[in-house]
């Protein structure tokens, strides 16, 4: 059997579109754990979603755990990857569970390489806090690790704990409680986690801060909940003559749904012939909310056309589903899209782009992409959320397999210290040459800069990232 699913009406209520979608895939998130129960024996402790597609209860990954016990945890966890995960065949037949002192250490153990750093599992509350209901929980930074072992804040959240302190975008980060930044991602893990806190822990961080400007500030925050902002910037410039819209998209969440409908009514009444896509710190969700931007951006009349197309693994190889373009009726209908993109742009992001593609010119500006061609079907027991991948896409060509990210045409580094939105930021202004002069601008490459250090994993964002259903 393969399954088609068309989402013909945007004009629902986000909460019901979003209900709509989930009972047409069979694939929303099946939540309904009961209070703990106190051994071995309890069968109603949680549930799992079945495999896209499939309403089949008795393959081992939607089996329930038999227990909240860590053991039986575990057990259930490693039953996943051996059954709808999309590498279920090079998982390690004979792993000793009883090694593992936690759930997050066995599903990094259990990734199957080089294919998969991005199946997790995550604490419940907050994965449905971030996709549901538009909120997080953290200090609200996007930290940048130069060359020279330097810490700059590349972006700081809308209404966070740093954003409320006045840290903003192009700060560096000199110290945390005290400690030098080149000392303290040299401490222990456990140091690091104790300082920083993992999950929802309530953590006050003493920070010394320095400003662009070129003094240095000492602030205390506090990791906290507040609400995500997802469409960080909408604008309109008359750039020679031509209406260039400018919009930044920052996450694939519910609550994206109002705020693209907000921005692209904007748009759309500006007249816009050209777009600028920032998905440089986008690192995926929703796929539906995916497929509405792209919808904005393709324009109305191919809802017998495949944005994406997902595939299970051959145990599930029936259970093929295709998510058709939606029309929008603030669709901007345009023949082509800048694309701002970074290592930072993934999974959801990556999909806009791959969609859209076979229907328009699609020019890339800044570095390659994260390479994430997946997506996951959240599974929940026990208060966990497990995201193990599950589904590999190819957009309406059959194009996909960017498992090494997708290029940029217009290769470009960016300036933390310059402002986004900026027609003076690097990437946005490489966008605008290329819309004056029809090529990537060859200075832009000459000023390249070394490609960032990676960060250790307690200084990156929440791993909430990815496609899911």
């Amino acid at each position: 059997m393969s399954l088609t699913l068309s989402l013909f009406s945007t004009g629902l209520p986000g909460k019901h579109r979003m209900a709509r979608v989930a009972a047409l895939t069979a694939v929303a998130i099946a939540s309904a754990c009961a209070p703990r129960g106190d051994g071995a024996g309890d069968s109603t402790v949680g549930a799992g979603a079945p495999p896209l597609g499939s309403l089949n209860g008795s393959n081992p990954g939607y089996a329930l755990p038999r227990s909240c016990e860590l053991e039986d945890m575990k057990s259930w966890v490693y039953d996943n990857m051996q059954d709808y995960y999309l590498f279920y065949d090079q998982v390690d037949p004979n792993v000793a569970l009883q090694a593992f002192d936690d759930l997050d250490t066995l599903v990094r153990q259990l990734r199957v390489q080089p294919f998969d750093s991005f199946s997790t599992i995550s604490d419940e509350a907050g994965y449905t806090a971030r996709f549901t209901e538009g909120e997080t929980f953290d200090f609200g930074w996007r930290l940048q690790r130069n060359q020279r072992n330097e810490f700059f804040l590349k972006l700081v959240e809308t209404n966070s704990p740093l954003a409320e302190a006045g840290v903003e975008r192009g700060d560096q980060v000199l110290s945390i409680n005290g400690i030098p930044m080149a000392e303290f991602i040299q401490q222990t893990s456990a140091q690091i986690n104790a300082a920083l806190g993992i999950e929802d822990e309530r953590v006050t961080i003493d920070l010394s801060i320095g400003k662009l400007a070129g003094d240095t500030v000492d602030v205390s925050v506090t990791k906290s909940t507040y609400p995500l902002e997802t469409v960080l910037d909408t604008q309109v410039i008359d750039h020679n003559g031509t209406q260039v819209g400018y919009l930044h998209f920052y996450q694939f969440i519910d609550t994206s749904a109002a705020e693209l409908s907000t921005a692209f009514t904007a748009l759309k009444a500006a007249n816009v012939s050209e777009l600028v896509l920032d998905l440089r710190y986008n690192g995926g969700g929703r796929v539906v909310i995916a497929n509405e931007l792209a919808s904005y951006i393709a324009g109305t009349g191919k809802t017998d056309k495949p944005f994406a197309t997902y595939r299970p693994n051959d145990k599930y190889a029936d259970n093929t589903v295709s998510i058709n373009f939606v029309n929008q009726a603030q669709a901007l209908d345009l023949n082509r899209v800048f694309i701002l993109q970074s290592a930072d742009t993934c999974s959801a992001s990556e999909l806009v782009v791959n969609g859209l593609r076979p229907f328009m010119e699609l020019i890339t500006v800044g570095a390659t992409t994260c390479g994430k061609p997946y997506a996951s079907n959240a599974r929940a027991a026990c208060g966990k959320v497990m995201s193990a991948l599950e589904l590999e896409s190819t957009n309406a060509d059959g194009a996909g397999g960017y498992y090494d990210g997708i290029d940029a045409d217009c290769l470009v580094s960016e300036n933390v210290s310059l402002p986004l939105g900026s027609p003076s930021e690097p990437l946005f202004k490489a966008a605008l040459d290329y819309a004056s002069i029809g090529t990537c601008n060859t200075l832009a490459a000459r000023t390249r800069v070394p490609a960032d250090l990676p960060l250790p994993v307690q200084l990156r964002p929440p791993e909430f990232n990815g496609s899911t259903f």
